[in-house]
């Protein structure tokens, strides 16, 4: 087991919560959501860098090392993420905020 941080990861995470927010308006999902969403856009993106991708995998401090034997562009865990958040967010904003509430009886 490595004790890296992945950057899909993180990304799944943030799907997750977005749809218990979608569906039952937590708080401690909005709490969480917003926390982990604050470490993610400040370690992964490779923006500052002057790459154009996303880093995928490093330490536990999220520390970039730059790879000298090429790129690799994660091209499956980064899109879904964006894909599934910005359709929550566009059907949480056509409700007017309000909750989905499919999952809110189970009182989560």
């Amino acid at each position: 087991m490595g004790l890296g941080k992945t950057g899909w990861v993180h990304c799944e995470a943030l799907t997750g919560l977005l749809c218990i927010i979608e569906h039952t308006g937590a708080n401690w999902a909005k709490d969480f959501f917003s926390s982990l969403n604050t470490y993610t856009q400040n370690t992964f993106p490779l923006k500052k860098y002057g790459l154009p991708l996303w880093m995928d995998s490093g330490d536990r401090k999220g520390t970039f090392v730059k790879n000298e034997k090429g790129r690799f562009a994660e091209n499956f865990h980064y899109p879904r993420y964006f894909m599934f958040n910005y359709q929550a967010l566009n059907r949480m904003i056509a409700r007017g905020g309000s909750v989905f509430g499919t999952f809110i009886h189970y009182n989560l």
